[in-house]
């Protein structure tokens, strides 16, 4: 709150300015899902998920600011008892032919369900973006899961 001392006679003005802050890990089933991207609930896993089952299908999390921001991690897990072919996620900004902003390195198949965790690094990207998750895995048979993921950790420099 601020409030200046008025001039000529008349009374200081009082403003207030509010920000909105968001936790650094932000839950993925909570993102907008597009087709061949799914919440599902999975023994073992703790919290939300999301199974994607489609190379090219995307979630979007709308409104991140990336002011500070360093780099994104994010939690998955392409399970082998599932039959999941594993992948790699690419981050954009603002659309799906936005612009790269990294490709996590590939998650393969594994027996055991503990989560990786994948950072891309961010450049330096100030303002309030729309961030967008591409799966990809071209060797994944069509409906074939490619890996579930759960959480999105946004982090600095």
């Amino acid at each position: 709150t601020y409030t200046d001392n008025g001039a000529n006679g008349r009374l200081g003005v009082t403003t207030e300015t509010s920000r909105l802050l968001r936790a650094p890990t932000l839950a993925l089933a909570e993102g907008e899902l597009s087709e061949g991207v799914a919440t599902k609930e999975v023994a073992s896993i703790p919290g939300d998920v999301v199974a994607v089952s489609r190379s090219g299908a995307h979630l979007r999390l709308r409104g991140i600011d990336l002011t500070g921001i360093g780099g994104v991690a994010i939690a998955g897990v392409a399970l082998a008892a599932d039959n999941a072919a594993g992948g790699t996620i690419e981050v954009r900004l603002d659309s799906l032919s936005g612009p790269l902003v990294g490709t996590t390195e590939a998650m393969g198949a594994k027996g055991d369900k503990a989560l990786d965790r994948r950072r891309v690094p961010v450049p330096a990207t100030p303002g309030v973006h729309d961030l967008y998750l591409v799966f990809r895995n071209e060797r994944a048979t069509r409906g074939q899961l490619l890996l579930y993921v759960t959480t999105a950790t946004f982090e600095r420099p």
